[in-house]
């Protein structure tokens, strides 16, 4: 078992400073991930807190952050870190502070539809989204249906290493 593994699967809390020791040349980057990954496996501040949330997006995106202020986040961002929690936690249960934090973010960004595992009404139809955006002529039209799937396709190919 190599020491990753063995820090994620420990019942005992880790320091930052305990990780640096146990995994010398550690980045601060990938140090936030693993702590941020640790918070999600062993308590529900990520579920439960915007900030906490927003911290974890941050971290499983590979973002320098600063802990004492709100940055915001990308779209995208928010929906790769979902997916990362789907693989600690399914189903994906968040708290309406974090669902709302969430909706405001993507509504900042002029996205309308959230991920299928957040309790929000969609502003557009989901379903005619991921339909649409299957369609090679994107943004062929004007509408909102067209820049919605458009923008459903580059959260896809972010959250699948296709673009950054």
């Amino acid at each position: 078992m190599d020491k990753r593994t063995k820090i994620l699967q420990s019942k005992e809390p880790y320091e930052p400073e305990a990780i640096v020791a146990l995994l010398p040349g550690i980045d601060n980057i990938e140090l936030n991930r693993l702590q941020a990954t640790l918070a999600a496996m062993k308590t529900n501040a990520v579920r439960e807190y915007a900030f906490v949330f927003e911290k974890f997006v941050l971290a499983n995106n590979d973002k320098p952050m600063n802990s004492e202020f709100w940055e915001g986040c990308l779209i995208s961002w928010i929906w790769k870190a979902i997916e990362e929690l789907k693989k600690i936690d399914n189903p994906v249960e968040l708290s309406n502070e974090v669902e709302q934090y969430i909706k405001y973010m993507s509504n900042n960004q002029g996205v309308f539809f959230y991920p299928e595992e957040l309790d929000l009404e969609q502003d557009v139809d989901l379903t005619e989204v991921k339909k649409r955006a299957e369609t090679p002529e994107l943004l062929k039209d004007d509408n909102v249906l067209d820049i919605q799937a458009a923008k459903y396709a580059a959260i896809q190919l972010y959250i699948n290493g296709n673009i950054s």
